[in-house]
């Protein structure tokens, strides 16, 4: 026995009271003994963490450069990240004008998320439409995320911009191909003061297999609103020049819900619906073809100001995984997971009446590439619900009767 007084350590501890194997040694080392306590302090604590440089030349053209960067604190409430580019010139001058970059700023030590940054574009530039135009722009923008639980959170943008923005003839205007959505009658030309408000809610308490989500339910419900202040437009009547001292450029509201139903412990019924509607002086567009929205149509096709879209899917494991043995060791490779699908929407801009509802069904492969990147690929046939087929261009030789393959790299829904 011990002598009264004299410590003893419990029966499933140590001697210094702690659970067996959570003592931590190295604070008894000399140089932690000797190291000064202080506060945490972030804002002095902030280092580069990733700084990049990219380029691209095309023939004919010319040349483009740019480079980014990212700054963070040790705990991450802190973070700061920029990027610049600037296309070849031959003069000082020329370079400025064609100088873009953008510094964000986001605060993330609080439950209140917070942010704001600058930016300044511009060049040449296609929307979701692939329309064509040219612009200079430059402003601020403020964001901010709170969070209402673990799972739900409501999200705010503001943003102030001085734009002008030049319509440009394109490959469609010309007639050298064919467009892959209906015909789309916008002038993109606009000048004036621009201010930006985005209202979102998002929920998402979805569980997770390497390849996409498995249960729960995920959502996101956004309003958004653009203005133009002092604005000069281009008459769809006259085609000159009309100045406003105020224009509600456009409005759009945008439905993406998604729910993951379990068939087994490792499967489930995949269900995606998704919808946007967007109207003003010159409306927004959203695309319906692509892989990782209607499958089996060309990517940024059908694009227009009123889509809708519906995605079904099965998903079911085909292999836990491969390992192959080699003399210098063995490579793991990713398991494998399968998936029906059928996938149907339809897509229209403003004025128009919808020329048709179009859809695809068919089976893939999909394998994680680490993190949330998916590799999958999909093999199907296409539909038409009435008796017209999508404004679309396929590929050389291929027909809308067809088989298709895709290939995706990416999140999957």
């Amino acid at each position: 026995g011990s002598s009264e007084g004299e410590p003893t350590a419990p029966e499933d501890g140590a001697a210094d009271g702690l659970p067996i194997g959570w003592a931590w040694d190295d604070l008894e080392a000399p140089a932690v003994e000797a190291a000064e306590q202080r506060p945490y302090r972030s804002l002095s604590s902030i280092a580069l963490d990733f700084a990049g440089g990219s380029g691209f030349v095309a023939p004919g053209l010319g040349a483009a450069q740019g480079a980014q960067f990212l700054l963070t604190d040790m705990l991450g409430d802190h973070i700061l990240f920029g990027g610049v580019s600037a296309v070849q010139s031959d003069d000082f001058g020329d370079f400025i004008d064609r100088f873009s970059g953008s510094l964000l700023y986001l605060n993330l030590a609080h439950r209140l998320n917070f942010g704001g940054g600058i930016f300044r574009f511009s060049g040449l530039f296609q929307d979701v439409s692939l329309n064509l135009f040219e612009e200079d722009a430059y402003g601020g923008f403020f964001i901010a995320a709170y969070p209402f639980s673990k799972f739900s959170r409501v999200e705010l943008q503001v943003g102030i911009e001085q734009s002008r923005r030049v319509d440009r003839p394109d490959i469609f205007d010309l007639g050298l191909t064919r467009r892959n959505t209906q015909p789309d009658i916008r002038n993109l030309t606009r000048q004036g003061l621009l201010t930006t408000n985005v209202l979102s809610y998002v929920k998402d308490n979805t569980l997770w297999l390497p390849t996409g989500p498995i249960d729960g339910e995920r959502y996101a419900i956004s309003f958004g609103l653009t203005s133009c202040f002092s604005c000069t437009t281009i008459s769809d009547v006259t085609e000159n020049e009309v100045t406003r001292s105020a224009v509600g450029e456009n409005y759009s509201v945008i439905l993406d819900y998604r729910r993951y139903l379990r068939t087994s412990l490792r499967s489930a019924w995949a269900l995606r619906g998704y919808a946007y509607f967007s109207d003003g002086e010159i409306p927004g567009r959203a695309i319906l073809g692509g892989p990782h929205q209607m499958r089996g149509y060309p990517r940024f096709s059908m694009a227009g100001s009123r889509v809708w879209l519906l995605n079904q899917e099965w998903r079911f494991p085909i292999l836990d995984g491969v390992a192959l043995g080699f003399p210098f060791g063995t490579i793991r490779l990713p398991g494998v997971q399968g998936g029906f699908f059928t996938d149907i929407g339809q897509s229209w801009v403003e004025g128009l009446d919808p020329e048709g509802t179009w859809g695809s069904y068919g089976l893939g492969l999909r394998t994680s590439l680490g993190g949330a990147l998916v590799l999958r690929w999909d093999v199907g046939r296409r539909f038409r619900i009435g008796d017209n087929d999508p404004p679309v261009r396929f590929d050389a030789g291929e027909e809308f009767d067809d088989t298709f393959v895709d290939f995706f790299f990416g999140f999957n829904f």
